[in-house]
């Protein structure tokens, strides 16, 4: 595998592509990014990704209403809960699906906190609050929440939660379709944060999840 990323890169120079297919000596294909970074990929998402490529846009028929199993984005420490709660309290979960309704695409959001009020850190979440993805090639892809705004509080059990949810253009569910996401960044009303993906492709498998 490491004879096979030097040999491209030395190959190509720096910068022609932002994602190189390859085969390994056994059979393997993998995605070569230009960072160094590399991932294996089966044979229906390296075909379905070259394809979707020279598209440009990512579709759907019109008639297509599903969505991708539901599945954890990211475990992190949120800077603003750690300072009243220190680093094991004070972490932020959440959890990411991708629907579709009659052919178009939005990303699903769940927010979870291990306290009572979350919107007393964070301030109340609103319809066009911005939320980042920073993907693989550090392209940002913003999105705007729409008002299908939930937050609930279970007292009983010192817990709180967000659902939200964002429409996605073509060229951006393109993106996401092509590449992992690397970071998650949420505007909140009383300051923005950034969190580190510990799935990267579990939105980019949402969206070929949708195309079966």
């Amino acid at each position: 595998m490491k004879k096979l990323i030097i040999a491209v890169l030395c190959i190509l120079p720096l910068g022609l592509f932002a994602q190189i297919n390859a085969t390994t000596e056994d059979g393997k294909k993998v995605l070569l990014y230009e960072n160094g970074t590399w991932i294996l990929a089966d044979t229906t998402s390296f075909s379905e990704t070259v394809q979707a490529g020279a598209g440009g846009v990512y579709e759907l028929d019109a008639n297509v209403n599903k969505e991708s199993n539901m599945g954890e984005l990211l475990y992190e420490v949120s800077p603003r809960l750690e300072k009243y709660f220190g680093p094991i309290k004070g972490k932020v979960k959440a959890s990411s699906k991708v629907i579709a309704q009659n052919g178009k695409v939005k990303v699903f959001f769940q927010f979870e906190y291990t306290l009572p009020d979350a919107n007393r850190y964070y301030g109340r979440v609103q319809s066009g609050t911005i939320i980042k993805l920073y993907n693989k090639k550090d392209e940002e892809i913003e999105l705007s929440l729409t008002d299908d705004i939930k937050f609930e509080v279970l007292e009983k059990y010192n817990f709180s939660f967000y659902t939200v949810s964002a429409w996605l253009t073509p060229e951006q569910a393109q993106d996401l379709f092509e590449t992992p996401v690397e970071y998650l960044e949420v505007h909140w009303k009383k300051g923005a944060e950034k969190y580190k993906v510990g799935n990267e492709f579990l939105i980019m498998n949402g969206l070929k999840e949708l195309k079966k």
